[in-house]
């Protein structure tokens, strides 16, 4: 089971946006107790942090138009 001193630090690195780092910190806690539901909840948070949307839709967007440069729905992404 995590500590409470645990827990603690990773909300503190998901708030100050060190998701990885977090994520890091509570692998091998939800390895020791896969029933905790404190840390599967912040496990989501720091996984759904590290995701960075409008980048990841931009490549996309600027994939599609080099392989198909005239597909005008791809500029509506940007």
């Amino acid at each position: 089971m995590a500590t409470a001193e645990q827990l603690n630090q990773a909300i503190g690195l998901i708030q100050s946006n060190q998701h990885a780092d977090a994520e890091a910190l509570l692998t091998p806690l939800l390895n020791q107790s896969a029933a905790d539901a404190d840390v599967w909840q912040l496990i989501a948070l720091a996984r759904k942090g590290q995701l960075d949307l409008p980048r990841n839709a931009l490549e996309l967007a600027t994939a599609i138009m080099a392989a198909r440069a005239d597909y005008e729905e791809a500029v509506d992404c940007l």
